[in-house]
């Protein structure tokens, strides 16, 4: 494990996806927990307590920026870094995701070392 290592929490209705992820960043030497919606993101971030969540901002029956706010408001975590993944590169995904606290928006397919890259910046 990184000396640095982190807890990731990874939120998108793809399990394949949510899979794919986590195996990357267990690799890398994180914690990681996984969600396939906005309700078992909440009751995996309660008991994880993560540093760092990405999340899919297109969850099916709710937006990741639902989720990012609500995350906000569980104790502890309202200095979770939180990273937006989505499939389109959208200027109003972006402007959306920085009002709403993301630190940053990653597009799909994710280049791994953007991922780390994004992951691991969460303490500067």
């Amino acid at each position: 494990m990184l000396p640095s290592a982190a807890r990731v929490l990874v939120v998108d209705d793809s399990e394949e996806a949510t899979d794919l992820l986590a195996l990357l960043i267990g690799r890398r030497g994180h914690q990681v927990r996984v969600a396939h919606d906005v309700d078992g993101a909440l009751r995996v971030a309660q008991e994880f307590n993560p540093d760092v969540a990405l999340l899919d901002i297109m969850i099916r029956h709710e937006s990741g920026f639902f989720l990012a706010r609500a995350l906000r408001e569980l104790p502890g975590l309202t200095s979770c870094h939180l990273i937006a993944m989505s499939g389109f590169d959208l200027e109003r995904h972006r402007k959306v995701s920085e009002a709403v606290g993301f630190y940053r928006q990653l597009t799909k397919p994710i280049d791994p070392t953007i991922l780390f890259e994004a992951i691991e910046a969460r303490g500067s």
